[in-house]
């Protein structure tokens, strides 16, 4: 059984093959209403996949218990609050 992960947003093809071979890919891009789409996958969600083009704010953070890491394909990370995920990092 692969781990799932969350992908945000549509990242390169390329990719988007490894990661669709490696896990279950969860696309956030593809919800049209995100709140019902992370509803659904919260308890799942071992991992989000990230590029800059999509901030990762505390709601979407607190929104799925099992996050355990954070990848952005991206350089810096001013679209991640990163308080948040310290946080997660100490309660957990």
């Amino acid at each position: 059984m692969k781990p799932d992960i969350l992908v945000a947003p549509r990242l390169y093809e390329p990719v988007m093959t490894m990661l669709e071979e490696a896990f279950t890919v969860h696309g956030i891009w593809e919800a049209k209403n995100q709140s019902e789409f992370l509803a659904s996958v919260k308890d799942k969600i071992r991992a989000i996949a990230n590029f800059s083009a999509f901030p990762l704010k505390r709601d979407l953070i607190d929104a799925l218990p099992k996050l355990e890491i954070i990848a952005c394909m991206s350089v810096g990370v001013d679209h991640i609050d990163l308080a948040a995920a310290k946080a997660r990092h100490r309660s957990h």
